[in-house]
């Protein structure tokens, strides 16, 4: 099985896109990893944004649903990134504390990451 780049890339963007546009802090940072185990990949997008309340995150990745007060949040762009996971038929988790941060993972097989 191959995996499609450009669904790839619009994960990538819509995890990098809210991390950038939901931190509340001065001094804003994100990172991105990747730790390579036998049969699959982990990738991570972390900030230090304001983080969701663990009530959300269930519900996080529903349709229009933004639990945000920002106009730019329209609550689309994580259910796409998990719309991609689904089709992909990779898993997506966070972990996330109020007002330290959130950190998106999810894990895909090796043999999905051929070109």
């Amino acid at each position: 099985m191959e995996t499609d780049r450009f669904r790839i890339q619009q994960l990538f963007q819509n995890l990098i896109s809210n991390a950038v546009n939901h931190n509340d802090k001065k001094q804003g940072f994100g990172e991105i990893s990747c730790e390579e185990n036998e049969s699959d990949y982990i990738f991570s997008i972390r900030d230090n944004g304001r983080g969701i309340d663990v009530k959300y995150q269930t519900k996080f990745f529903d349709l229009f649903q933004s639990f945000s007060d920002e106009e730019k949040s329209s609550g689309i762009g994580l259910s796409i990134v998990k719309r991609i996971i689904t089709n992909l038929n990779v898993e997506i988790w966070l972990e996330s504390t109020l007002g330290i941060g959130t950190t998106f993972f999810y894990q895909i097989a090796e043999e999905s990451c051929k070109t």
